[in-house]
């Protein structure tokens, strides 16, 4: 087989790295219950820059969940996860991400 496979460049999801097929998220399975949030203005923003895979022991989205009170009760407002977008290998800063729609597969799924 000489064929090459390649990932689709608007993947919402590589489960296998980005060497791997893609696969199709369902963007519509998550209701978003909360229709009257309205966020709160720019000027009131605490930011906190937070590198997904070294903000806990776990290295994962979900693990970061658990850390969210703790970071509202220090006067964090906004969080800026990094790096996002899927890369090779197994921890990275996110600067030369390759598929910017995918999460990388390392820190959970969609």
């Amino acid at each position: 087989d000489d064929e090459v496979d390649v990932p689709d460049p608007a993947s919402a999801f590589q489960p296998d790295d980005v060497f791997g097929a893609s696969e199709v998220i369902d963007h519509t399975a998550f209701k978003w219950r909360a229709t009257e949030w309205r966020g709160r203005p720019w000027h009131e923003a605490v930011i906190l820059e937070a590198h997904v895979g070294t903000f806990t022991r776990e290295g994962t989205h979900r693990a970061m969940i658990d850390k969210l009170d703790h970071l509202v009760a220090t006067g964090i407002t906004a969080l800026e996860l990094m790096p996002l977008a899927d890369f090779a290998g197994k921890r990275n800063w996110g600067y030369d991400g390759v598929l910017w729609y995918a999460p990388d597969s390392a820190y959970g799924r969609p």
